[in-house]
């Protein structure tokens, strides 16, 4: 669904939720964490890379399409 928003130039907002989750998340009060243990932090580097990735592919279809 992201690919999709990503292509036509909208924005997303994706909430993971479990257990722990409260309804804070959803009305905008959420925290963030702000230290990370070594497994989150590869999460968080394979998550932006595969941002930058569908970012990088938009650009790409944009420049063949002009």
């Amino acid at each position: 669904m992201s690919v999709f928003a990503s292509l036509l130039g909208q924005e997303t907002n994706l909430y993971q939720m479990n257990s722990n989750t409260g309804l804070s998340i959803l009305t905008g009060q959420e925290i963030i964490k702000g230290n990370f243990d070594e497994e989150e932090k590869s999460k968080i580097c394979e998550a932006y890379n595969s941002i930058k990735d569908i970012i990088d592919y938009k650009k790409k279809i944009l420049i063949a399409w002009n």
